[in-house]
């Protein structure tokens, strides 16, 4: 930056002989003019003495600032982090330099004072009002000192305000003009800043070009180095990683400055490590390490070095670097990249879940990085897995009442589906005290009141004992404690577990191996209609993308999803990757009559919804949707028009007629919930309903499967829990 050297006392030839000539008359006025000039001009010099004097400790201040931050955080292109100090100094060089233009706008510092406050403008990222002042000062000033100094800041003005294409002539005009004059390091800067529009126009060869224009013309060795830095950080970029290795090593020829020197040896280090050339990346981080100049480096430094070696495949060597930065530098930013790095090879690699938990606990605390929320995330995941592992292993244990070797008894059904070894043998078996928690909690295990044997259906000894006013009039359903439940029912809740981990493990932590395993576990156990297709889908898929690890043939699972679940959309997804034709779905009548009389009963039509249910059932008898509107017409009964022997009728009916579809399942659940009813409240039970539904009303009717099984097993956990509240009390 050129500086105005002016000088404020000029000679006036003219006035001196004007004193001669006048004589003692008019030496009192002349002198009083004399002397107000004076002032004034000492004035106004003053002020653009301070002005400049505030400018340039500013200017020190923001270059300082902004050189700690390197290695720190990236810096927007659209705006200079400025100290608050700074930023209070500018405002000072604005108010002085605007009272020079006011109250002396001929001074010889006119151009000075317009070039302060477009800098000061500049700084405090006001860049329209920076522009006005360069574009005045060039006008007013067209060959002036500073006209070179005020047209690069002019072209670094356009350049934050996205004015590429202005910037780009403007700059080429200055480079010329600039050559021209000999003014190398104006000439210089001008095409550092192109080269920066280049970038900005995502132009990286032009970019490269101008920068290494800037290198030449520039003398100051700082400026010198940081460019060259940054055409090593292009290339590097671009996944040019040779050339930028030898971008990177020319930064130390240029300065002696010690992050830079640093910067460009650790950045030549990832380079190399890129290119697999291992043993230089860690020659130069090692190096990098053992340099007492670099200790501030250090925490970075072992992070490259654990990565590096992680991608070796030296696995222990760099969980123990990542775990020293882990420890040491806790909570900052470079402690919590490695932390998730740790994280991810301990789940990965060694396959020790409990461990890298931990890492993604310590990952977890700076949310602001990505990192930390990846690590989250997985934190959760994991939890989740041992949480659905230790059920599996409890409702596991339940075989050994039937059967000692009752692991895997039910036949595989997916022979095709070579498995993979589970993810975590090291795991123990859960403690059997949390048996009656995970019966009664989980989804699947809906299908209790079909799974209790014989023996097990009295109350408890206890119970008989307590007198008949000790519980509400709502309690007296008799409690049933489950002591054996049947294999199959086993094999179904050990299913949906199975299912659940295996979605954990292909949607969450993003573990092939494991979700293949468990996705396959799941269809040997029990086959769901529901989810069958889609593990079908998810196992073709997960060959298909892991052609390396022999799971077996994506085509021979696909055509067994369309043999087994031909309703199922992904059946449609299967066909197309076997290049066989969609089918063409027929309008079911049914469906059809079956909408319309949902409608009505949407429409408070109650009685019109309920023959058109029985017609549908004359009309469509082997429909599946007339095992619909069996059910549908007991829900209607017990739910809208309060009569439970109808509503209990329609529900055996759906038993006897369909008793292999789902809504035979549903009805059977129904009757039990009816059935559970002590004997001598039986009469009452129907004959005296009372006025209004046991559940609130619901304008559409609701017999999906699911929601049968949800809120039968919250009726059976409440029931459990009295029935153990009733066993303490004895």
């Amino acid at each position: 930056m050129r500086i105005s050297n002016r000088t404020t006392s000029r000679v006036v030839p003219a006035v001196s002989l004007a004193f001669l000539l006048s004589g003692c008359a008019i030496f009192g006025p002349v002198g009083e003019w004399f002397s107000q000039g004076y002032e004034n001009t000492v004035s106004y010099f003053n002020a653009y003495y301070n002005a400049k004097r505030l400018f340039t400790e500013a200017e020190d201040e923001i270059i300082a600032s902004n050189l700690s931050l390197r290695g720190k955080s990236q810096q927007t292109p659209s705006a200079v982090p400025i100290p608050n100090t700074a930023k209070q100094k500018l405002t000072l060089v604005i108010d002085k330099c605007s009272n020079i233009l006011s109250f002396s706008p001929t001074s010889s510092l006119v151009d000075d004072a317009l070039f302060l406050i477009g800098k000061a403008n500049f700084y405090q990222g006001e860049y329209v009002k920076a522009e006005r002042k360069f574009s005045e000062l060039l006008a007013q000033f067209p060959n002036g000192p500073l006209t070179l100094d005020a047209q690069l800041w002019f072209l670094k003005t356009l350049y934050r305000l996205d004015r590429f294409e202005d910037a780009g002539r403007a700059g080429e005009l200055l480079l010329e003009a600039a050559t021209a004059a000999e003014e190398s390091a104006i000439a210089g800067e001008a095409c550092v800043t192109l080269g920066e529009v280049a970038e900005e126009q995502n132009n990286a060869s032009l970019a490269v070009e101008w920068y290494g224009k800037g290198i030449e013309a520039l003398e100051d060795g700082f400026q010198r180095a940081t460019i060259q830095a940054r055409i090593g950080d292009i290339l590097l970029e671009l996944k040019e990683y040779q050339p930028a290795m030898m971008a990177y090593q020319k930064v130390g020829g240029y300065t002696t400055d010690l992050y830079l020197l640093y910067y460009g040896r650790f950045q030549a280090a990832r380079a190399a490590r890129e290119l697999e050339d291992h043993g230089q990346a860690l020659a130069i981080l090692d190096d990098l390490l053992g340099d007492f100049r670099f200790q501030q480096y250090e925490s970075i430094i072992r992070y490259e070095i654990g990565k590096t070696l992680a991608f070796q495949g030296q696995t222990a060597d760099a969980v123990h670097q990542f775990r020293f930065v882990d420890t040491t530098y806790a909570r900052t930013e470079v402690g919590t990249k490695a932390a998730f790095e740790l994280g991810k090879l301990l789940q990965y690699e060694v396959g020790d879940y409990v461990e890298a938990k931990v890492a993604y606990d310590h990952a977890s605390s700076l949310p602001a990085l990505e990192e930390s929320r990846l690590a989250q995330k997985r934190n959760v995941a994991l939890a989740k897995y041992f949480d659905l592992q230790n059920k599996f292993f409890v409702v596991d244990s339940l075989f050994m009442v039937h059967d000692n070797d009752s692991l895997w008894p039910a036949p595989d059904t997916s022979t095709m589906v070579r498995g993979a070894t589970p993810p975590l043998e090291q795991v123990e078996r859960a403690d059997s005290t949390v048996l009656d928690s995970i019966l009664v909690s989980e989804t699947e295990s809906a299908a209790m009141p079909d799974t209790v044997s014989a023996d097990s259906t009295t109350s408890f000894a206890s119970h008989k004992q307590m007198p008949s006013d000790s519980l509400s009039a709502d309690s007296t359903i008799s409690v049933v404690l489950p002591q054996r439940l049947k294999p199959d029912s086993l094999r179904t809740v050990l299913s949906g577990i199975a299912y659940e981990l295996g979605e954990l493990f292909y949607s969450e932590l993003e573990i092939p191996d494991s979700a293949f395993f468990w996705y396959n576990q799941s269809l040997k156990l029990h086959q769901d209609s529901l989810r069958t297709g889609r593990t079908l889908f998810i196992l073709a898929e997960i060959i298909r993308s892991n052609p390396g690890k022999d799971y077996g043939d994506a085509d021979e699972i696909y055509r067994q999803l369309i043999r087994e679940a031909p309703e199922s959309p992904y059946a449609e997804e299967a066909r197309i990757r076997l290049g066989i034709p969609k089918r063409t779905k027929d309008i079911d009548p049914a469906e059809t009559a079956f909408a319309q009389a949902e409608s009505l009963l949407t429409s408070g039509k109650e009685q019109a919804a309920l023959e058109a249910w029985k017609e549908l059932i004359q009309q469509y008898p082997r429909s599946p949707f007339a095992a619909k509107s069996d059910l549908a017409l007991g829900w209607l009964y017990e739910k809208h028009l309060s009569q439970p022997d109808s509503a209990l009728a329609h529900y055996k009916l759906v038993v006897e007629r369909h008793g292999t579809s789902v809504y035979a399942k549903a009805a059977q659940r129904r009757i039990a919930n009816a059935e559970e009813v002590p004997a001598q409240a039986v009469p009452d039970s129907l004959s005296k309903t009372p006025a209004k539904p046991l559940e609130p009303e619901k304008p559409k009717i609701e017999i999906d499967p699911g929601e049968e099984r949800s809120l039968k097993a919250r009726s059976d956990t409440s029931r459990t829990r009295r029935g153990q509240v009733r066993k303490e009390d004895h």
